[in-house]
């Protein structure tokens, strides 16, 4: 996908937001076209849910292990690759489980839901609440660092709580920040109401260095612009443009930063 400006109707932020998780059922994964099926790792996931479907369960676990083996794979396949073995029983390794390979940072606002996704390969998402978002399929390496900088704050939440047990959980209510990270051994979250005020009027004035840098290369100032109530949004979660952070309440043993 290029990098550019998506303004879906309000109605598919449920879908996209299912996508950004890594955590797809094998049906949904391969809603993909005959010639994306034809190339790998697409082709590998193919293989692998007809191994399933037949009950050669050894067989899909040894295509799964191969696609987490190739070169250059993109993070959300790597999540996909280890959610699938999860489901026959198979645990990431130790010595990764709680790699984050992605966060996705979710604030539930009056007008709608807000969404922040970033992977370990540098790719990116944002979708705001109005129902329009930016791709970024890191056509350079201006959000390189800023991306680096999320995921060592996830990695900072990740050490400090276990992986949820259930069904990922729907969308936060109104006036509640979730940081979800995304690693082999499964979802980790912390949730809670978002910064203080002093914190909040800082994000709103400065914006966060990840939406900063997309604004700056693509189209984030027709997402954000009108009124000011309009340009609240998940920049706060991230860490200022004068290079500080905001604290903010996770859970009662973990902080967002």
């Amino acid at each position: 996908m290029s990098d550019s400006l998506k303004s879906p109707p309000a109605g598919q932020h449920r879908d996209l937001r299912d996508t950004l998780f890594g955590d797809a059922p094998l049906e949904q994964w391969l809603r993909v076209g005959a010639e994306t099926m034809a190339a790998e790792p697409w082709a590998s996931f193919g293989r692998a849910g007809r191994f399933m479907d037949s009950g050669d369960f050894r067989s899909a676990i040894v295509a799964l292990r191969g696609i987490l083996e190739m070169p250059k794979l993109e993070s959300r396949h790597s999540l996909q690759s280890y959610h699938f073995l999860q489901t026959m029983g198979v645990a990431a390794p130790q010595g990764n489980a709680k790699d984050v390979l992605g966060v996705v940072v979710e604030y539930g606002m009056p007008e709608g839901l807000d969404l922040l996704a970033a992977w370990a390969d540098h790719h990116a998402r944002y979708y705001n609440y109005s129902g329009a978002g930016v791709v970024w399929e890191r056509p350079n390496d201006a959000l390189d660092s800023a991306i680096d900088d999320l995921l060592a704050a996830g990695r900072v939440v990740a050490r400090a709580i276990g992986p949820w047990a259930g069904a990922r959980p729907p969308a936060p209510p109104m006036g509640q920040v979730r940081l979800n990270l995304l690693t082999p051994s499964g979802l980790h979250f912390g949730q809670g109401p978002p910064c203080s005020r002093e914190g909040s009027r800082r994000w709103t004035g400065h914006g966060g260095r990840l939406s900063a840098h997309a604004s700056a290369y693509s189209a984030d100032r027709e997402v954000n612009r009108g009124p000011a109530r309009r340009r609240r949004g998940l920049r706060a979660i991230l860490p200022n443009g004068n290079g500080r952070r905001h604290t903010c309440t996770a859970s009662a043993s973990a902080h967002w930063f």
